[in-house]
């Protein structure tokens, strides 16, 4: 998924804030029917087709958001079904959902890029028709192979996609009471799109089957496909420079790639030699850029390593936050069902604790980060998951239900609370005009935390039957690793101190 708590908790930073301002001030000027290209933003808007219904627009975008929000989550239920039938010996079925992240890593960073220089809409249906296909195949392929890269585009498509959908949406609607109202349809959806992805995905895995998951997810891409674009307002930024440069992307993707291959090969020492000598070079490459980045931004040195340590801060808890989420659903999903003898839709049901909590802990991280700071606020959620984990570590062993729903609800709550911290640490390190940039940032470390998690967990932790590549988890197993993500959550508090702190003022002589 390309993150369990972003796209429950917000909007995030997919539209620039100076855009949807711009789009009030622009509305008047579009009545008429004119091309515009407001000079302080570079947002080109071409004029909305006539007799456009906009909540009829608005209801079909805001069901794009819920297919993408719903994607990143509906899968995770359905895994001990998918590895039952068409499970492989070399291809561990974790990998289902590392490949989803892959693909999300890869365009993630350049699809702001993509949607300035193409154009919003453009970006929308190609992003669309990608997910159609790659779902429909998904649904009908018998090869875990054609499944995995089906799950890669699927990832690819959802990072090019999503950050199109809220530009789209204020550029097509104007100002007026109506964008009130899709501010909060938006936000209702994107809070509550993951908790339904995970009950839908275990009501249809018990009803009709794991494959329906895919093949109701592309032919609900085919419609929106034929009806959405018809009704959108092209709208493009031209001369933006607020999108990442390919070179850093590429180095991201690469480098992830090469880990997880590194971690999880099963090919010969060939592969882990290229996997390694591609990784030591993404490492001297991105601290090339890391270097030049620093010793080129706006301030001082002291005011630009001050922002890269907020930066880098509100990264790591990201990638550890991914790595907790990931991994906490991929062992709760293998336990329960296939340990416990638990039903895909009971435990869909049972996980909403956590994706519904994390809704409450992100509001309650907005509300602690004016009045406590980001420090405290980003620590108070680290250990809220660390205290949840602990009682998740009885639960796997010996507890009941109600130990489950506890520690779930503790995480989630944690996890809400340290993203929405974590979030604002990286945007605010950006100018405003890259908030787009800083979002796709924090989106890509989420990520890149829950693919390495499922990696080391699927190479390390889950025991496996090679000849049919089925992944269980045992008591055992599952203590270990629960225990193995708390001390992760523990040192990154440790770190959080240091990283998150406020900026040391200088003595007055």
């Amino acid at each position: 998924m390309t993150c369990t708590v972003s796209s429950l908790v917000c909007i995030r930073a997919d539209a620039n804030p100076h855009a949807i301002s711009v789009s009030y001030s622009l509305h008047a000027r579009l009545a008429s029917g004119a091309s515009v290209i407001d000079k302080r933003s570079n947002i080109q808007v071409l004029p909305l087709p006539a007799g456009t219904g906009r909540l009829s627009t608005l209801a079909l975008l805001a069901s794009a958001f819920l297919l993408t929000a719903i994607d990143a989550t509906v899968i995770y239920v359905a895994i001990p079904s998918i590895q039952r039938d068409i499970g492989s010996a070399t291809r561990p079925v974790s990998w289902i959902m590392i490949a989803y992240l892959v693909g999300f890593i890869a365009f993630v960073l350049i699809s702001g890029r993509l949607s300035d220089t193409l154009g919003r809409r453009r970006i929308f249906v190609i992003g669309m028709a990608v997910m159609a296909l790659a779902s429909l195949v998904n649904g009908l392929t018998s090869s875990m192979d054609l499944l995995l890269a089906g799950r890669m585009l699927q990832g690819a498509a959802a990072a090019v996609v999503a950050p199109t959908m809220l530009p789209l949406l204020v550029a097509t609607l104007g100002s007026g009471a109506v964008l009130g109202k899709a501010f909060s349809v938006w936000t209702a959806v994107g809070a509550f799109g993951g908790t339904i992805g995970l009950v839908f995905g275990g009501i249809i895995t018990d009803t009709v089957g794991w494959r329906w998951i895919f093949l109701g997810n592309g032919i609900a891409a085919v419609a929106i496909l034929v009806l959405v674009p018809p009704r959108l307002r092209e709208n493009r930024s031209p001369h933006s420079t607020s999108a990442v440069a390919p070179a850093p992307a590429a180095v991201l993707a690469i480098g992830i790639a090469s880990i997880l291959l590194t971690i999880n090969s099963t090919r010969g020492m060939v592969l882990q030699k290229v996997a390694a000598l591609a990784l030591v070079a993404c490492a001297a490459g991105a601290g090339l850029i890391l270097a030049a980045r620093v010793r080129s931004g706006p301030g001082s040195l002291a005011q630009r390593l001050e922002r890269w340590r907020k930066r880098w801060g509100g990264m790591l808890v990201l990638l550890v936050a991914g790595a907790i989420t990931d991994g906490l659903l991929l062992l709760t999903t293998l336990y329960r069902q296939q340990e416990r003898g638990w039903s895909a839709g009971a435990l869909g049901l049972a996980l909403t604790s956590l994706t519904l909590s994390s809704v409450v802990g992100s509001m309650i991280g907005q509300t602690l980060v004016p009045n406590q700071g980001l420090r405290r606020a980003a620590c108070s959620g680290l250990l809220l998951v660390a205290g949840g984990l602990g009682i998740l570590v009885k639960s796997g062993v010996e507890g009941g239900v109600h130990h489950l729903l506890l520690g779930m609800t503790l995480c989630g709550l944690g996890l809400g609370c340290a993203f929405v911290s974590a979030q604002i640490a990286v945007v605010s390190s950006y100018h405003d005009t890259e908030a787009p940039l800083a979002g796709s940032i924090a989106d890509a470390a989420f990520s890149s935390g829950g693919a390495l998690s499922l990696a080391i967990l699927s190479a390390s932790v889950l025991a496996r039957d090679m000849s049919h590549g089925l992944q269980s988890v045992r008591s055992g197993d599952l203590s270990s690793a629960l225990l193995g993500l708390a001390l992760a959550s523990t040192l990154v508090f440790g770190t959080t101190l240091a990283m998150l702190r406020k900026p040391s003022r200088p003595r007055e002589p």
